[in-house]
């Protein structure tokens, strides 16, 4: 069986993931070949793959379990996403292909926009990006960049100066409150990265559970962190006391849980849930975890606060809100 290593070599981008071969008896992987994704095995004995927008192909020899020979291009301008890992392509039996057309969907660049719909890109490289963050003042960004080695850049939108995070590997960077620090991961030695905006000195997080969590918001005194991150129970979410560093799962009851939006006043947190066996977005008090009520209906993922108390979040290409009321009780 031929698949994509779930693990990419320190980056989000499947350009740069690895295609083994699965043992359906043993269970057990090895790679045969690296940089490329969402691999085909065709009745003629040709595995096609996808790399930055373009399809290619390579001779395997089944009996050897081994690729032989250099991959070619057989077909540019294909519709893939390097980030979720797909490419739009499938052979019959009889060795037809069948694609769609069009440009690769994970390069884009960066753009302000407002509730109108004025959009206004700013003078930063098309890229591969993952999460984006905005700091407080509104004037610089965090933006985690896919590449070989995924990193960390800076942009200062006034001043158009951009500069790249320590570490190796890292991504998911959050902003605190004050606008003073930015929380990241290092793939490096699998921890929780601080880097203080002022210029002084990094504090590292000794986190070394499995699958390394990422924070999803600061509390609005920037003294514990909301996590998303994975254990033995699938996606779940949690609290980083930053005090004594003791993470603290909430029990997502056998369902998957996403991400842990801070409202602005810190009395409760907004996270997106399989619990209706879809991704919907849901709101629990905190820290007690006693008010845990559905908000979204038809699904909803990725909750961003503003300062008011609005609640936006995403539903496949469109974004939606909602403003939420805490005080006398929960309403939306």
């Amino acid at each position: 069986c031929i698949r994509d290593r779930v693990m990419l070599r320190d980056g989000i981008s499947t350009d740069y993931a690895d295609i083994a071969l699965l043992d359906l008896t043993t269970l057990e992987t090895r790679t045969i070949l690296e940089d490329g994704y969402d691999a085909r095995l065709t009745p003629s004995g040709r595995i096609v793959f996808a790399r930055g927008g373009n399809l290619l192909a390579v001779t395997f020899d089944s009996d050897e379990g081994r690729i032989t020979g250099e991959p070619v291009t057989v077909l540019r301008e294909v519709v893939m996403d390097a980030v979720i890992g797909q490419a739009q392509f499938a052979f019959s039996r009889s060795g037809t292909m069948v694609f769609m057309r069009g440009p690769e969907l994970t390069r884009g660049g960066v753009a302000r926009i407002d509730r109108d719909g004025n959009q206004e890109f700013l003078p930063v490289p098309d890229n591969a990006y993952g999460v984006i963050d905005l700091d407080p003042t509104g004037s610089r960004l965090a933006i985690h960049v896919a590449d070989v080695e995924t990193y960390v850049w800076t942009y200062d939108i006034p001043s158009g100066r951009g500069a790249r995070l320590p570490g190796k590997g890292t991504g998911w960077p959050v902003w605190s409150n004050d606008g003073a620090m930015i929380g990241y991961n290092d793939g490096a030695d699998g921890t929780l990265r601080f880097e203080t905006m002022g210029g002084g000195a990094a504090v590292r997080s000794p986190i070394t559970i499995e699958d390394l969590p990422q924070i999803a918001s600061w509390s609005p005194d920037d003294q514990v962190l909301a996590i998303a991150g994975r254990t033995g129970t699938g996606q779940r979410l949690g609290f980083l006391p930053l005090a004594d560093d003791t993470l603290q799962w909430v029990d997502n009851r056998g369902h998957s849980q996403r991400g842990g939006a801070y409202t602005p006043h810190g009395k409760c947190v907004a996270y997106s849930s399989t619990e209706t066996g879809a991704w919907e977005i849901w709101i629990r008090s905190y820290p007690d975890g006693d008010i845990v009520r559905q908000i979204s209906d038809g699904g909803g993922i990725e909750t961003v606060w503003t300062p008011t108390g609005e609640l936006f979040y995403r539903r496949g290409d469109s974004w939606m809100s909602t403003g939420v009321t805490t005080e006398p009780t929960l309403t939306w």
